[in-house]
């Protein structure tokens, strides 16, 4: 117990490793507040070692941790959260989506949203009034939606701000059901020259032909 204390992150980790081992359930709150009091942990790594002491065992301790920490805690606890469940109703990345307030505790959320349960608070916060929450949310939609997310996301290649408008499209060139000719008429169809140029931009990192007006 002691040496997870210890100020050498290999042998602090190696002692969390082994007292996850021993009994998971019971080691998985100490560890997981000795990683939010040091910054020599990496991330990777932690993921690792819980994902091996598996979802049932560590899963209660995360989510409290989640939901009771303060936001730059949220925020660095938001990517180990992918470890501890599956996609679905219920899950504790919606519930920190859904109670969340703080911008950077709501694009590290819109990071890691992985069912369609979430979909609608999503498109709500592609009008979020912070740029980099609006950026992540065209990015969840890609991940998430389907064309029925067409017409949102293409209003967003209007975004007065390029990261808002970059996420977009390449949000749109994710949805379901797009191919080179469907980016050719996406692009005839634009009349916002700056979002024309974007899907253009967007196409051409993708490796579709050249489209042309």
């Amino acid at each position: 117990m002691a040496l997870l204390d210890d100020p050498r992150s290999q042998v602090s980790l190696a002692a969390a490793r082994a007292l996850l081992r021993v009994h998971a359930q019971r080691a998985a709150p100490l560890v997981i507040d000795q990683f939010l009091g040091r910054n020599d942990w990496p991330v990777p790594r932690l993921g690792t070692l819980l994902r091996e002491a598996g979802a049932e065992a560590i899963g209660f301790a995360l989510a409290e941790r989640l939901l009771e920490s303060p936001p730059a805690q949220q925020v660095r606890l938001l990517p180990l959260a992918r470890v501890t469940e599956a996609p679905g109703r219920g899950s504790v990345i919606e519930a920190v989506l859904a109670l969340a307030t703080e911008p950077a505790v709501l694009s590290a959320t819109l990071q890691q949203v992985h069912g369609p349960a979430t979909r609608a608070r999503v498109e709500v916060l592609c009008s979020h009034p912070d740029w980099q929450v609006r950026s992540y949310a065209a990015l969840a939609l890609g991940r998430l939606g389907d064309a029925r997310e067409r017409k949102l996301l293409i209003s967003m290649l209007s975004d007065r701000e390029w990261w808002v408008r970059y996420r977009a499209a390449q949000a749109l060139l994710e949805l379901p059901g797009t191919d080179a000719v469907a980016v050719a008429a996406l692009r005839v169809a634009l009349t916002d020259r700056y979002a024309r140029d974007m899907v253009s931009q967007v196409a051409a990192e993708r490796g579709y032909a050249a489209v042309h007006t």
